[in-house]
């Protein structure tokens, strides 16, 4: 469980008990507190047993609406397979379903279908939880890949204390924001603030071999930004190895999926040094 998880699963926890023990005292407030107190208690262990029974059934309700593309998934990963699953419960998916969604368009470079899915997404002011900063974090990527990099940084300069304050706590899946982050700095030309990130990124990968790649991504795709193409191929061979040295992969295709990952970083950073850093030749 990351920190995030576990905030918010003690968020509800607390918010929920405190709304029972507010209704319960309310209408038990003229009893003697002998008695209160165990009616009390009483209420409180059966509420909360309803609580967890509601938790399990919502639990499963949302597994057996995901079991169709979940199983296609642990087979094949993302592909438009998988997509097309998803889009089958399309009017039923939560907001964290359409980000996922999106996401997945984005990794096989089906960036217009991405877009539709993210502006048809109620406005960033009725989203909350995790919802909110990874909206802001999936327009960031569709805006580098699709070279608005203005845009990109607008909202990056604007979510970024929310965007770090939350990936900070999600572990290793916050090394995917800290690319990112990265992309930017190094788009605004501060390589500094740039490796700060890939520091970020060793960081939440320390325990993670599956994504012990990251960093040495995020290496390739700044050297490569620099015009430093030997050291960036170096760095790229390194994250390879790291996807080669893992023996903890869930799926069997998990391998080649990285692998994908670290072409697709090292060509968005090419494509970013070629529109932003080289001139043509007078």
């Amino acid at each position: 469980m990351t920190k995030n998880a576990f905030k918010y699963a003690l968020f509800i926890f607390c918010a929920y008990n405190l709304v029972i023990g507010l209704t319960i005292g309310t209408f038990c407030y003229k009893d003697e507190g002998a008695v209160f107190t165990p009616i009390f208690r009483q209420c409180m262990s059966l509420f909360n047993g309803i609580g967890a029974a509601v938790m399990v059934v919502w639990y499963i309700s949302i597994r057996l609406r995901q079991r169709e593309s979940m199983k296609i998934y642990k087979q094949k990963g993302i592909c438009d397979e998988y997509i097309a699953a998803v889009n089958k419960r399309n009017s039923k998916l939560t907001n964290l379903e359409l980000l996922n969604l999106a996401n997945s368009y984005m990794h096989l470079e089906r960036f217009e279908e991405a877009e539709r899915v993210l502006n048809g997404m109620p406005g960033e002011s009725l989203l909350h939880g995790p919802s909110k900063p990874y909206y802001y974090k999936t327009y960031i990527w569709l805006y580098l890949n699709t070279g608005r990099y203005r845009q990109a940084l607008d909202i990056f300069d604007a979510s970024h204390d929310l965007l770090e304050k939350y990936f900070g706590g999600e572990g290793a899946a916050g090394s995917s924001f800290y690319d990112d982050a990265a992309l930017c700095m190094a788009v605004r030309g501060d390589f500094a603030a740039a490796d700060r990130y890939r520091s970020l990124a060793v960081q939440a990968v320390s325990n993670r071999p599956e994504r012990a790649y990251n960093p040495y991504m995020i290496m390739a795709e700044l050297f490569t930004i620099d015009g430093n193409e030997q050291e960036a191929v170096r760095a790229a061979q390194a994250a390879r190895q790291a996807v080669f040295a893992c023996r903890s992969f869930k799926y069997p295709w998990q391998r080649d999926s990285a692998l994908r990952t670290i072409d697709m970083g090292v060509s968005l950073a090419r494509k970013i040094r070629a529109q932003l850093y080289e001139r043509p030749q007078q």
